[in-house]
């Protein structure tokens, strides 16, 4: 089984690469237009195949049960930023709470197991992913509570938050594993600069006025 540990491994590689490049493209080109849409669309279907090799990484082949967590994370908060496009302030249908829910279990499974063998990446980087995770499914379980009105008002503030967490934990992930001997500085970096770009972008599209309709 090593030829095919050794495969997974390389597509994880090359569709991850691809996943920084679209995910970058995305962030910086206008937003709601055809390019944007379109990277955003190819960023989120090499996500998937990011997060079924990484999964079976550590599931099927019993590798890096440390980047559980970061796989999960990316992939939640990618498929959550979807969904806020989708619904846009509608109200969420039952496996929009499924699945927050089991990603919260698996979090909880992943915290039980550092309990008992100790933790391999330091504790804020850790804890951060952790925490930024438990936020995000949180928000999303109590989604059900909220008023129509409210939820409209925030999904783009929604879409912007995830998406870009999304991006950070890849490039967390990229650049713990090709920096390591900048640990924990390479994998908090990013963090720091995507909060930047996240506050800057809720602001800006928060500041703009709605063109008049035309007659």
């Amino acid at each position: 089984m090593e030829w095919a540990h050794r495969l997974n491994i390389i597509i994880h590689i090359c569709f991850g690469s691809i996943a920084l490049l679209l995910g970058l493209i995305t962030m910086i080109v206008p937003k709601g237009k055809g390019l944007h849409i379109n990277t955003g669309r190819w960023y989120v279907r090499t996500m998937v195949v990011v997060v079924v090799t990484g999964l079976f990484g550590v599931l099927i082949f019993k590798r890096s049960i440390f980047l559980l967590v970061v796989t999960v994370l990316s992939g939640y908060t990618a498929w959550s930023g979807v969904r806020t496009l989708r619904l846009k302030g509608m109200r969420p249908l039952w496996y929009d709470y499924v699945v927050p829910s089991v990603s919260l279990g698996i979090a909880g499974g992943y915290v039980y197991y550092l309990q008992r063998t100790g933790m391999f990446w330091a504790p804020v980087v850790t804890y951060s992913i952790l925490g930024a995770l438990l936020v995000v499914c949180l928000y999303d379980v109590f989604r059900a509570v909220m008023s129509v009105e409210v939820r409209k008002r925030l999904w783009l503030s929604e879409h912007i938050y995830k998406m870009t967490s999304s991006f950070i934990a890849i490039t967390s992930a990229f650049t713990g594993t090709v920096f390591g001997d900048y640990k924990p500085y390479s994998q908090i970096l990013p963090g720091l600069l995507g909060w930047i770009y996240i506050i800057g972008a809720i602001i800006y599209f928060a500041r703009r006025k709605p063109k008049p309709a035309l007659n």
